[in-house]
């Protein structure tokens, strides 16, 4: 758990100056304050392993929507070179453009 270390004679006696953390094998912890080592590092763990996928699914999300702009500008183009117009087979792209970016936005909510 933590230890402290006091501070200099001469000053208050027994009162904390720094606080550190104990090794959990320091054989002057009981046991109960070795299972709350164990939980602090756990925690911690976690807190860590949750750290690295949120950052993954930051970098995942931001190429999957690179992806979506990069299809949904060539779309765009299509329709323009296409005088305007969305018809066959540019009309069912423009469908399958509209599910994805659904899909994207719904995948960021959750």
């Amino acid at each position: 758990m933590l230890s402290c270390l006091t501070r200099p004679t001469g000053l208050r006696q027994n009162r904390p100056l720094i606080v550190g953390l104990k090794l959990a094998d320091d054989p002057r912890m009981s046991e109960e304050t070795k299972d709350e080592s164990v939980q602090l590092s756990s925690l911690a763990q976690l807190r860590d392993e949750i750290r690295v996928r949120v950052h993954l699914a930051q970098l995942d999300a931001k190429d999957k929507w690179a992806e979506l702009e990069t299809q949904l500008e060539s779309l765009e183009h299509r329709v323009t070179a296409d005088g305007g117009s969305v018809l066959g087979a540019t009309a069912q792209l423009a469908r399958e453009m509209k599910q994805s970016l659904i899909d994207f936005r719904q995948r960021l909510s959750e």
